[in-house]
């Protein structure tokens, strides 16, 4: 017979704690999260300075308090990382904003059960450390708040009445946009808390433990990265509730680059995939059955496909495919994950990300693409990479990445 021992708590080790009158707020410097607790509460929370069980804190807290609300006040605080238990992850945190994007829900945990509820969860990945040539991506979340709060901080409360002509398309065009705000189904689930220093094996960790989590219920998460490594542990966990997934990827690289000294340090642990080469791993996923690459350009794509489960389509062929009758497009049955790097994008219209490459779509012709992919396939996550605000131009870059984004929001079905 198999033992588990029971389960220890602690008190988390980043709290700020205050008097006010008779309670004391706790905030925890991570998440930014806060609880008030009455004194009788937090005189519990002092029992827990070391490792404690659950019996041997009923045998020290008052008479006063029963058991079963001890455990419960246990769970809550737990859940909000005040307190950690046995073999919890006192670093994970979700930073939530003080001002969601767009003004949406700040998303609370799973609830959908169904595609008929299900949430869309915009999520902030800080990092940029696996492009070596410039980690500037790492700051596109907090450019993005910042934009959107300027210019897009009363979307959700005005969505039933907006015109949404100035995003390039006739107002019917955004019916599902409009559905997504007035529903409060769009959720802002803040930025994954990231340690300047902290490795990439624990970054890529959190994101694909994030991506899970909230594929579990049923919910899609999008991703704003940050660097495009970041795609292969969030396809990773999204792949985790998905017999069968299928991978839309819109780039200027191919992102399959190797050569057999990269492969030997990575084979042996001694070197992490970056930016250049996760689609590499993720085709070793056996979830993956098709990938399907738009925008593909320039002299770094000269070899043949990576796996034969990869479609290129070059980007001087994307206005033909557009007109095409006969075109073949992604399969409607297989759940997607949609990657967007922002260099598919001419860099006369993005200039701000580390690796531009000339000669790609415009932006009409790109939205377009999008657009008619998304009509045809179930998206159950997606990521918008490779914003790089430190090279950005007149804010050119950002507003292609923000119209994107709502482009990208509307074409996911409810």
């Amino acid at each position: 017979m198999s033992y588990y021992p029971p389960t220890q708590y602690r008190m988390a080790r980043c709290l700020t704690i205050k008097a006010k009158g008779e309670a004391y707020e706790i905030t925890h410097e991570l998440s930014g999260r806060s609880f008030v607790l009455p004194a009788l509460a937090y005189q519990l929370l002092t029992e827990l300075k070391a490792p404690t069980t659950l019996e041997e804190l009923l045998e020290r807290c008052p008479k006063a308090l029963a058991a079963a609300d001890v455990e419960a006040l246990l769970n809550r605080l737990r859940a909000g990382g005040i307190i950690v238990g046995t073999g919890d992850d006192e670093t994970y945190h979700r930073r939530l904003p003080a001002a969601p994007l767009f003004g949406v829900p700040a998303y609370d945990g799973p609830l959908a059960t169904d595609r008929q509820n299900r949430r869309l969860v915009l999520l902030g990945l800080p990092f940029g450390s696996g492009n070596k040539l410039d980690a500037g991506c790492a700051r596109f979340p907090a450019k993005l708040r910042w934009f959107a709060q300027s210019y897009l901080a009363t979307l959700h409360r005005r969505a039933a009445t907006l015109d949404f002509r100035g995003l390039g398309a006739d107002n019917a065009a955004f019916d599902q946009l409009r559905q997504w705000l007035t529903e409060n189904r769009l959720t802002d689930g803040g930025d994954l808390y990231l340690q300047a220093n902290e490795y990439p094996a624990s970054v890529y960790a959190k994101v694909e433990r994030l991506t899970a989590e909230i594929s579990a219920a049923g919910n899609v998460p999008i991703m704003l990265g940050g660097d495009h490594s970041l795609t292969f542990p969030a396809i990773s966990g999204v792949a985790k509730h998905h017999e069968r997934l299928q991978i839309i990827q819109f780039d200027a690289h191919s992102d399959t680059y190797a050569n057999r000294i990269a492969d030997l340090y990575a084979s042996v642990g001694k070197a992490p995939h970056h930016h250049g080469n996760f689609l590499s791993h993720a085709l070793a996923l056996p979830q993956i059955q098709s990938v399907w690459q738009y925008g593909i350009r320039g002299p770094y794509t000269l070899t043949p496909a990576a796996d034969p489960r990869c479609r290129v389509f070059y980007a001087h062929e994307i206005p033909a495919l557009l007109e095409r009758p006969d075109a073949v497009w992604p399969d409607p049955e297989i759940p997607t994950y949609l990657t967007f790097d922002i260099d598919f994008f001419d860099p006369s219209l993005a200039p701000g990300t580390a690796t531009p490459v000339i000669d790609g779509p415009d932006y009409r012709s790109g939205l377009a693409l999008l657009e008619k992919i998304l009509g045809r396939i179930n998206v159950v996550g997606a990521d918008l990479m490779e914003v790089n605000p430190e090279k950005d131009r007149d804010e050119r870059t950002m507003q292609a990445a923000v119209g994107t984004l709502l482009r990208l929001i509307n074409g996911i079905k409810s």
